[in-house]
């Protein structure tokens, strides 16, 4: 007898809202007696009181017995559960089993869970139906409490279809009152609405939520403020703001149910700033703060890979040639693809040379030595040239020449003719730049740039060389072709310097030539990843 008075208390406890206290009963019942916990009624008991009293999960356990699943009250009972776990979409199809047993409870719960049925409604796209809902509200007398709700979201189905005046009336009637709950989510829905008109930017809608921030702590309306405003950060392209208050969101509520779906709008979000216009106007420098700051939402994979090569080609191109060595090393790291592995060693060695650290570069390639034999030929041939012009930026010209690639392709003879030019080793840099100028043309037929810029190198290391001859057979086979470039004058007083107030000339174009790059032009290939 004293259980069941126990039992009457708590059910008059719990028809009036009262959960804590229905709660608080119903646990020192079950202590005193634990068989009681397989009877349906209790375990209905004790599921509504639970999440009258926030604790969703527990009651949707005691709901969801067996013994109760073909109950009307129940079913009932757990679409409110579904509704406060946001699955919307389980919670309207249980309230649309239910409907009849909505009228068995008394206000406030028959308007507090009819409310639950609009959102569940509208959250689902079943307008249709939300109506329904709301006209069922309003076809009693309910609470005067409920108005602002019921405002709210008759306000939320006007701006769906398509009447934002309407909407916007009942919203700011709603933010005028004093139900913080409501008169927030009025607030959130005046900036959606503003920003979607265009009577608000996206900054001026920060500005707004900036002040809402603080207003409401600790449950999923906190969490919709810190989402809307951190989007509206991203729209203003400040990122870092937005990505800050977006990640302050996860952080706070690490088991919200739209946590992944945010998370997932971040990963997209970062990587379109760097693979799309969205980052068009971020500086370089500003795009590396950014990378450093929230490397944990740079995608999985390719894509990834993708935003590494993208950002490392923006730092080369303002010579932040350290930062983008550390963007490639990440990049390596992340490989899958051995082919694709060495082609941005390849590059990242490329780099070092631009940076003249010919031993970083040399480190680089002897560690990945044990990979070469699986790797295409063209990457072997390019390793083999980085090789030679790190040996001959340490002094090592005999090394350097000894693993260069077999073959006369215009690469390779550029970096024997730097080589040789760099030794001093005349002999060999003429022949080098010769065969890269070719055979003089046909009458009439002019040289390329290069080729007249070649032609003038290789007549000063003839003169270095004292090779009077070449510098006669260079005179005769390429003159006519040289008068049609710009160099015309410098090939004629190099080649013929019979008057001594030209030989200043001659003395300053040979005094540069050791300090020519004839392979910078190949170096300069690696500022850009060869996959883009």
């Amino acid at each position: 007898e004293r259980v069941l008075a126990r039992l009457d208390l708590a059910r008059f406890y719990f028809a009036h809202g009262m959960g804590f206290e229905a709660l608080s009963i119903l646990e020192h019942v079950s202590k005193a007696l634990p068989e009681i916990e397989v009877y349906p009624d209790f375990l209905a008991l004790r599921g509504g009181a639970r999440l009258l009293t926030g604790r969703v999960p527990d009651g949707m356990q005691d709901l969801s017995h067996e013994s109760l699943k073909e109950q009307p009250d129940v079913v009932l009972w757990r679409g409110v559960g579904a509704a406060l776990l946001r699955d919307w979409k389980a919670s309207g199809e249980l309230f649309d089993l239910s409907i009849d047993a909505f009228y068995g409870y008394p206000e406030p719960l028959r308007t507090r869970f009819m409310l639950l049925a609009v959102e569940a409604a509208i959250a689902t796209d079943s307008d249709k139906a939300a109506s329904e809902w709301l006209a069922r509200i309003e076809e009693k007398e309910y609470p005067v409490s409920a108005k602002p709700a019921v405002r709210y979201l008759r306000g939320v189905l006007y701006s769906k279809a398509g009447h934002a005046e309407l909407a916007e009336k009942l919203w700011r009637q709603v933010a005028r009152g004093t139900d913080r709950l409501y008169k927030i989510r009025a607030e959130l829905a005046l900036v959606d609405l503003g920003v979607a008109t265009k009577s608000l930017t996206p900054a001026q809608a920060v500005d707004r939520l900036e002040g809402l921030r603080f207003a409401w702590r600790g449950d999923d309306l906190e969490f919709d403020i810190l989402r809307r405003l951190g989007g509206y950060y991203l729209e203003a392209k400040d990122f870092k703001g937005g990505f800050a208050v977006l990640t302050q969101a996860l952080r706070l509520f690490p088991s919200s149910v739209q946590g992944t779906t945010l998370r997932g709008q971040m990963v997209k979000t970062f990587h379109d700033i760097y693979m799309t216009e969205l980052g068009g106007d971020l500086s370089p420098i500003d795009a590396l703060s950014l990378y450093t700051d929230y490397k944990t939402l740079i995608p999985a994979g390719e894509e990834g890979n993708d935003v590494r090569r993208n950002l490392s080609e923006r730092l080369v191109d303002i010579d932040l040639l350290d930062q983008a060595s550390k963007l490639l090393e990440d990049l390596i790291k992340n490989s899958t693809k051995p082919e694709e592995k060495a082609r941005t060693l390849s590059r990242l060695a490329g780099i070092k040379l631009l940076d003249h650290k010919a031993d970083a570069a040399l480190a680089l390639l002897d560690q990945s030595q044990a990979d070469v034999a699986t790797l295409s030929q063209e990457i072997k041939d390019e390793r083999q040239l980085l090789r030679a012009r790190a040996l001959s930026e340490t002094g090592k010209y005999q090394e350097a020449l000894a693993v260069l690639p077999a073959g006369s392709g215009q690469s390779t003879l550029l970096l024997r003719a730097d080589m040789a030019l760099r030794a001093k080793q005349w002999g060999d840099a003429t022949k080098a730049l010769m065969e890269l100028v070719g055979p003089p043309p046909k009458a009439g037929a002019a040289l390329r740039e290069e080729q007249a810029q070649w032609l003038i190198h290789a007549a000063i290391a003839m003169a270095q060389n004292a090779d009077f001859t070449g510098l006669d057979k260079l005179a005769s086979d390429y003159s006519t072709a040289m008068d049609k470039t710009s160099k015309a004058n410098l090939f004629h007083v190099l080649t013929r310097p019979e008057k001594m107030t030209q030989m200043k000339d001659i003395y300053a174009a040979q005094s540069r030539l050791t300090e020519v790059d004839m392979f910078r032009g190949v170096l300069d290939s690696y500022r850009k990843d060869k996959k883009n």
